[in-house]
């Protein structure tokens, strides 16, 4: 499996997964940047850890020329694109299949134009002159959009929190927010819905980069003191259990996702979740029972919010239940282990 950037983010979470899901059927070496706590529970499902420094074209194609395996699986979207286009010019011409998920179409919504219009025309030709491979989605929606004559596949993400013991305060309500700082998770836009909402909301953002001096720069320049002083700036965690225990809901202002792990983690949790309009908001919207979607308007969305949390308070125990339900359904290990192995037993077969 070839990842990238090793941070505490979505696609290193998500390869982990997967090596965890197939740890009795194959032996997984993953191919990334150096392990910055991403890639930490690899050690504990049994994959190997292939370190590469030079994660430039040359550099990666090396690499995989001298690696022996029956599925290549592309993930990380830049080390993903350089494969993909080495073997579309015939530059790498590996001798087992090619399988490469996306995580985030970068030429949908909420990307800046001019990445969406290159991103388009590259993966276009990509497309039309590359030897077969295997597309994976996250969603069923974003396969349809996707549409092209490669074989394609979905497979959607997994919340594997496990046990969480909650712990709120009653005088207070909290927000959570998770994800790395950086223009796809718009903060600034959190910022000023927060601003807006009433003054026994904290928020808590954790992610790389939420406790840094710039960041908390930045945030003290959209809040006012009393709403600065209501915010918590984690920073990288291993373990969001603690958070999410004391958090009366999930907050994403996103400007673009594939399938957020965070959000599925606040289904496992059992919690609300208020989403910015990102492609898939609205489908995860629909399968929960109390969620909404964020307006253009920081005030009412911030009246929504908290009557959205008034509501899930004064029926904690059965809405609680019914999330959690639907990420049984949809998102848990178990789920996410079976569809995974069907996923490369037919990708293997496949290319037989």
């Amino acid at each position: 499996m070839i990842g990238g950037a090793g941070d505490l983010s979505g696609v290193p979470r998500h390869i982990c997964q997967l090596a965890d899901a197939l740890r009795y059927d194959a032996s997984v070496t993953v191919i990334s940047d150096k392990n910055n706590g991403g890639f930490d529970a690899l050690e504990t499902c049994g994959g190997a850890h292939n370190v590469l420094s030079d994660l430039t074209m040359r550099g990666l194609i090396r690499t995989l020329n001298k690696t022996q395996a029956d599925l290549i699986w592309l993930h990380a979207p830049y080390p993903a694109l350089m494969a993909r286009l080495a073997r579309a010019l015939r530059l790498w011409r590996p001798d087992c299949p090619v399988a490469f998920s996306v995580h985030a179409n970068g030429s949908g919504k909420g990307h800046p134009p001019l990445r969406r219009l290159i991103s388009a025309a590259l993966n276009r030709s990509i497309m039309a002159i590359g030897p077969k491979q295997h597309i994976i989605s996250l969603t069923h929606a974003a396969q349809k959009r996707s549409g092209n004559k490669h074989p394609s596949f979905v497979l959607q993400n997994c919340a594997n929190l496990g046990p969480l013991h909650r712990h709120r305060n009653a005088n207070t309500r909290n927000l959570i927010m998770t994800g790395r700082v950086s223009r796809q998770k718009d903060h600034h836009r959190a910022f000023r819905l927060f601003q807006a909402l009433p003054d026994d909301m904290h928020l808590t953002l954790c992610g790389p980069g939420t406790d840094s001096d710039y960041f908390k720069g930045a945030a003290a320049a959209l809040l006012t003191k009393d709403a600065y002083d209501r915010v918590i700036f984690v920073g990288p965690v291993r373990d969001i259990r603690p958070y999410m225990a004391c958090a009366d809901a999930y907050l994403l202002t996103s400007r673009y996702e594939g399938q957020p792990i965070g959000t599925l983690e606040a289904f496992e949790a059992g919690l609300p979740i208020i989403l910015s309009n990102f492609d898939g908001a609205q489908d995860l919207v629909d399968l929960h029972p109390c969620a909404l979607l964020l307006g253009n308007n920081p005030v009412p969305d911030a009246l929504r919010i908290s009557a959205l949390i008034e509501t899930y308070r004064q029926d904690e125990a059965a809405l609680c239940a019914h999330i959690q339900s639907v990420w049984r359904t949809h998102w848990s290990p178990d789920v996410f282990a079976a569809n995974a192995r069907a996923l490369v037993q037919t990708i293997l077969k496949d290319a037989a």
